[in-house]
């Protein structure tokens, strides 16, 4: 079964101006172990590190949604995990003594996130919906990520 390490912990940064994205920096590292994402390819033991000072803006639901869908929500979590796996496209596995990390899809990302809404009990009319949308969009927030790790 998946679980995370530690709660989320965050700091909420002020916005310099009424149009800024909200971000929250994490003030406590954890992981997130996948071993539901394991059983759906051949990934062994990955994990996700949220190293302390990460910054997230959550759920990304556009402004214009967010009266229908709130930005934090009881996924919030699985969100910053989402946002640091698509920032690095990266995950990690243990093999033995051995940490690896390796490249990942867009797809097992948002599969991160759907697996994380899972664990945190994020019910069916708030998950479907986020899910939907990132496999829909989320792609253009993926590939802005690619280009700069060239």
């Amino acid at each position: 079964m998946s679980n995370f390490t530690n709660s989320l912990k965050t700091e909420w940064l002020s916005k310099k101006h009424w149009y800024s994205t909200q971000q929250w920096k994490v003030t406590e590292s954890f992981e997130f172990y996948m071993h539901d994402l394991a059983t759906h390819g051949k990934l062994d033991n990955p994990y996700c590190h949220v190293p302390k000072g990460t910054i997230s803006d959550l759920a990304s639901i556009p402004v214009w949604l967010r009266w229908l869908i709130p930005k934090v929500g009881m996924d919030s979590q699985a969100a910053v995990v989402h946002d640091c796996i698509y920032k690095s496209g990266e995950m990690h596995k243990q093999t033995g003594t051995e940490q690896i990390i390796f490249k990942v899809t867009q797809h097992t990302a948002d599969k991160a996130y759907k697996i994380g809404m899972d664990v945190l009990g994020v019910t069916k009319v708030r998950s479907a919906p986020i899910y939907r949308g990132l496999r829909l969009g989320g792609f253009v927030v993926w590939n802005n990520y690619r280009k700069q790790d060239n």
